[in-house]
C-alpha cells in the first residue's frame, strides 16, 4: 500500500470533455502527463510497475524522518513544494544532472534518503540561486542543494570523487595559509585526484599572464583560522561523522 500512497501523492484530477484524467509529473521528462482513469487503476494494481514519479518504489526504503531533518538544517518549508518545475526549467546545469532540482526536491519529500544523497547532482548544482528566486512558494532550493551536499559528505554518500577532493584541496589550503592560494590548491588537487597532465594547456597562458602566483598570501591570523578547522573537526568526530 505505500506505493499507492505515494502515488496518490503525485497525482491531481483533471476534467477533459466531460472525462477524468490524472495529472502527474514524470520525473525523467520533468512534463505534465495525464492519464485516464483506467489507465490509473491499473497502473495502481501492479505495484512493482514503474509509478508516474519515474522511481522504484516497491524495492527501495523510505525514512520518514528525511524531510524533517532537511526542513531543521535549511529552515525551508520543503513539503510546501507542489512540482511546478520553474526550478527545472531555470537550472543552467540541469544537462548533467542525474536528477533534476524539483525530482530532489520531491525526493525529499517521500523520505528517499538514499537516492537523493547519492544523487550526482548535488555536486554539479552551481549554487547559482536561479532556482530560489524562480519558486513561487519561496523555496531556497539552492540552499536545499547545498545542505544536502554536506549531509552526503558526512554520512560517506559522495557520488562525484572528483569535485570532493578539489573541495577538499581548497579547505586545506585555507587551513594552512588562511586564505586561498590559488596554485597550491591546483597542485594539491592534481596529487590527490592522480589527474597530474590536465589541463595543461591553459597553465603557460595563466602563469605568463601573472593569473596565478608562485608565492601565497599568508594572513596575519592564520592561527586562528586553523584553530576553526580544529574545532570543526573535533566537534565531527565527538558526533562520529565524517569531517
Amino acid at each position: 500500500m505505500r506505493c499507492v500512497a505515494v502515488l496518490a501523492l503525485g497525482i491531481t484530477a483533471a476534467r477533459r470533455r466531460n472525462r477524468i484524467f490524472f495529472r502527474y509529473v514524470c520525473l525523467q521528462c520533468t512534463k505534465n502527463k495525464y492519464m485516464d482513469t483506467a489507465s490509473s487503476i491499473s497502473m495502481l494494481s501492479n505495484l512493482k510497475k514503474r509509478v508516474a514519479l519515474g522511481l522504484y518504489f516497491s524495492n527501495r526504503a523510505c525514512d520518514p524522518v528525511f524531510v524533517r531533518q532537511v526542513e531543521q538544517q535549511t529552515g525551508q518549508a520543503i513539503t510546501t513544494c507542489y512540482q511546478c518545475g520553474n526550478c527545472t526549467a531555470g537550472c543552467p546545469a540541469g544537462f548533467a544532472y542525474d536528477m533534476q532540482a524539483n525530482q530532489i526536491i520531491r525526493g525529499v519529500q517521500l523520505g528517499l534518503k538514499d537516492q537523493v544523497l547519492s544523487s550526482q547532482s548535488l555536486w554539479y548544482c552551481l549554487s547559482c540561486g536561479v532556482c530560489s528566486l524562480r519558486c513561487p512558494s519561496n523555496i531556497a532550493v539552492a540552499e536545499v542543494m547545498e545542505s544536502l551536499r554536506h549531509m552526503a559528505r558526512r554520512e560517506n554518500y559522495v557520488s562525484v570523487s572528483p569535485i570532493n577532493k578539489f573541495w577538499l584541496s581548497f579547505l586545506k589550503i585555507v587551513c594552512c595559509f588562511g586564505r586561498s592560494y590559488e596554485l597550491g590548491v591546483i597542485v594539491l588537487y592534481k596529487i590527490w585526484s592522480g589527474r597530474l597532465f590536465g589541463d595543461l594547456d591553459i597553465a603557460y597562458p595563466a602563469l605568463s599572464r601573472r593569473k596565478l602566483g608562485f608565492l601565497p598570501h599568508v594572513v596575519k591570523e592564520k592561527g586562528e583560522v586553523r584553530r576553526i578547522f580544529e574545532r570543526y573537526k573535533a566537534r565531527c568526530e565527538k558526533e562520529g561523522l565524517n569531517p
